[in-house]
């Protein structure tokens, strides 16, 4: 999970619970070691959006733009308007 609240926290704390049979290696590895990429597997469909038209007060277009998917898009964005502009020379 995450330790702290996307783009309001910069750090968040941890609290490991070992285990005697874990090697300190291990522990070690966990807490030093390089986090494991996250992709969000959400996406949107017509059916959502449609029911959400129906709930008074909804903002469809705010969900997207507030999902951890929109998020990651939107970091990618600068490295793919690179690319795009390597390939257009």
């Amino acid at each position: 999970g995450r330790a702290g609240r996307r783009g309001k926290d910069d750090r968040g704390i941890v609290i490991q619970m070992l285990d005697e049979k874990m090697e300190p290696a291990v522990a070690k590895g966990i807490l030093y070691g390089q986090p494991d990429s996250l992709y969000s597997s959400y996406h949107v469909s017509y059916n959502m959006l449609l029911n959400m038209l129906r709930v008074e007060g909804a903002d469809p277009e705010f969900l997207v733009r507030s999902s951890f998917h929109q998020y990651q898009q939107e970091q990618g964005a600068p490295a793919l308007e690179a690319q795009a502009d390597e390939l257009a020379k």
